[in-house]
Formats: structure tokens, sequence, C-alpha cells
């Protein structure tokens, strides 16, 4: 069985003879940049493979380990510059006990702020780039991840946003100086991948015709029921999503903004890694992606 050592760690690990290096070093938790989830387009998971037959640089999803390697990782994971603030406008408000967590789930990166729900005060942010991109950078190469592992795709790519939510979760908690237990309500808006892949929900059908999603409508659960860790009693709130490309992140927008309510014709546009535009006239609403 061969051995395989990153150069400045000291973990060794023990594969089958002909595993894929790139799934290995990220099973392991290691960080290699692969915005193609391995299919060898992007070029970007480069190793340097320091001995052997296989010595020098190398895409590491395509090399196939049939020996002792010595590995020297070549990219750095960077932390995302993320925009947290932005124009908020008046809206109704209903105030109450407790303490409320609004998340926006993105393809690229994740976004959010606790919210004292007594008054509406935004005690702290916080943002993160998505954990799943190890799986892809985009919704499509996520699904296909699904779809060549049938069986445990959708639990992956599940703990990936709930472990590194959940890890968010705790640094907004300690600044704000409150428990997890004092949380009563986390709200959701994310495209209707992320949502899926959020609550650990077969997304494969969005990838293919008719791209048909497993849900739309607004889910309500606990937050235990997905991993998220709170109290016992918080809820969790997806926001509804209107089809495959068009998403909780959109409807939240236009439900904040008092869209439907504007007289004339406004353009709303969602720019991001992807994108959606929403011509609301004179109360119409139409809307693609």
């Amino acid at each position: 069985m061969p051995e395989i050592r990153v150069k400045g760690s000291k973990k060794i690990i023990l594969c089958e003879t002909g595993a894929n290096l790139l799934k290995t070093l990220l099973k392991e938790g290691f960080f290699v940049d692969n915005p193609c989830n391995g299919n060898g387009t992007c070029g970007k998971c480069k190793v340097y493979i320091l001995s052997g037959d296989k010595a020098g640089v190398r895409l590491s999803c395509l090399v196939e380990v049939t020996e002792d390697l010595e590995v020297e990782l070549l990219g750095e994971e960077k932390e995302g510059n993320v925009l947290t603030t932005g124009f908020m406008p008046e809206f109704e408000k209903e105030f109450r006990e407790g303490y409320g967590v609004a998340v926006d789930i993105g393809t690229t990166t994740v976004a959010m702020d606790l919210v004292r729900l007594s008054d509406g005060k935004v005690l702290s942010q916080g943002s993160m780039l998505n954990a799943q991109k190890r799986f892809g950078q985009d919704v499509l190469t996520r699904i296909t991840y699904e779809y060549d592992h049938p069986e445990t795709g959708a639990a992956e790519l599940r703990k990936a946003i709930v472990d590194s939510l959940n890890m968010e979760l705790e640094k907004l908690c300690e600044e704000a100086r409150i428990s997890r237990e004092e949380i009563r309500e986390i709200d959701v808006a994310a495209n209707c991948t992320m949502m899926h892949m959020l609550i650990g929900v077969d997304a494969r059908s969005i990838g293919r015709a008719p791209y048909q999603p497993a849900f739309t409508e607004a889910k309500t659960m606990r937050a235990r029921e997905i991993g998220l860790t709170a109290g016992e009693e918080t809820i969790v709130y997806c926001l509804p999503s209107v089809s495959a490309y068009i998403g909780a992140d959109i409807v939240a927008g236009v439900c904040v903004c008092g869209l439907q309510e504007e007289p004339g014709r406004v353009l709303f546009i969602d720019i991001g890694t992807n994108g959606e535009i929403v011509l609301v006239s004179n109360g119409r609403i139409l809307s693609c992606s």
C-alpha cells in the first residue's frame, strides 16, 4: 500500500494502489485548488512531486498513486474579502425576545448577521468562502460531484457547508457575548442548488433537463436536523425559490426592497457566480438567469 507524505506535514497517508492523488489529498483535509472538480480542465490542482517516476510539477487530478510519493502543495487557501454591508431599506420588523441569524449562502461566498430580535440591532457580522468550493467552483460542477458519488455526494456537500456555518456561528456568538442556545431562529437565503445542498437534498435534477428542483417552497426545520449547533429548539427557515435558477436570494432581495410596490419599471440585478435579473413593471415581476 503506497504512502504519501506532504511536505511540511507530519501526516503519513496510506492509500490503495491506483488511487487518485487529488481525491486522496482532499479526503485527508489538505487544500488543493480544483475549480473543475478533478476533470483535468482547469489546470489549478498542480502539485510538485519530489521523487519517484512521477517527479515534477503535475496536475494532481491526473496522477494515479502507484508508489510512495513525497508531495509539495503549491497552492494556498486564501481568505476571501466578502462584502457584508449595503443599503438596507426601511421595512416592517417583528420584535421579540432572543437572537436570530440571517445567512446568505452564495456559490462562492457566505455572509452572516447576528441580530438582537428585541430591537433589530445587528450585533456581529461574519463572512467566509463557501467550503463546498473543494467540490467545484460552480453549481454544475458540484451537481456533477453528486452524479459521480451518488451514495455520498449530497451528504458530503451538506457537511462541508454546515461545518463552516457552525464555526462562523461560534465566532459571531463570541463577539456578541451570547451563547448559541440563545439563538431562536436562523433564516437562510441561497440560490436553489445551495439550498438543496445545505439540507442534504439530492440536487442532481437541477443539472439536467427539464431542470426541475426537488423543491422550491420554503422549508422550516430544527437546526439540529441538518447539523447546525444552536439551541435545542432553534428553528431554521429556508426562504422559497422560484425555480431551479431563480433562488431564494433573489426572492429575499425583491421582498426586502419592496420592488412589487414600486411604480414604473425597475431592474434588479444580482451579479455573482450565477447571475440573475428581475424586471418589475408596475407590479408585474419577470425574472431570468
